[in-house]
């Protein structure tokens, strides 16, 4: 379903772009080179604001954390696919000493054929679970059209983690 969407998105993208150029080609040949001009600006003003933002730095997903918290000395890497072509990638930082874990971040990215969606990190949980971390994370899931939210919904996921040996 995500890659359907996200191949909607790209087809229609695609269709207006055509759209645009024919009618710039039509006031050219009709109205001038002036009138095309004037019109490919006004089209660049309106579009201006609808151009993704850079990503923001990534925020700490666990509830509770204080905000400039210490790293810690481990880290595990657990990727979730969302779909064909993407996945959401979680790290977990933590610092371990004889045998016991103490979570300090968790951190959440998309990466891979995402157009027209929008994951952001809300809230997320780790816990010590034997010799493996246990996750929760939740995001919040866009769906966009040509850029403008249509839907959107929170999706949590769980599982475990395993901790690198040392």
């Amino acid at each position: 379903m995500l890659l359907l969407w996200s191949g909607l998105n790209l087809v229609l993208l695609l269709g207006l772009l055509y759209l645009c150029f024919r009618a710039t080609k039509l006031l050219r040949q009709h109205l001038g080179l002036g009138a095309a001009l004037l019109f490919v600006a006004g089209l660049l003003m309106v579009t201006r604001n609808k151009l993704p933002k850079p990503p923001a730095a990534s925020v700490n997903m666990l509830a509770g954390s204080p905000q400039h918290v210490s790293l810690g000395n481990a880290s595990s890497l657990q990727t979730i696919r969302l779909g064909a072509g993407s996945s959401l990638s979680l790290l977990a930082e933590y610092s371990q000493e004889n045998g016991r874990l103490e979570p300090r971040g968790l951190y959440a990215t998309t990466v891979g054929l995402i157009a027209g969606h929008i994951w952001e990190p809300l809230t997320g949980q780790l816990t010590q679970h034997g010799q493996q971390l246990q996750f929760t994370a939740v995001v919040r899931h866009k769906w966009q059209l040509l850029g403008t939210e249509v839907y959107q919904q929170a999706e949590e996921f769980t599982g475990l983690m395993p901790i690198p040996a040392h």
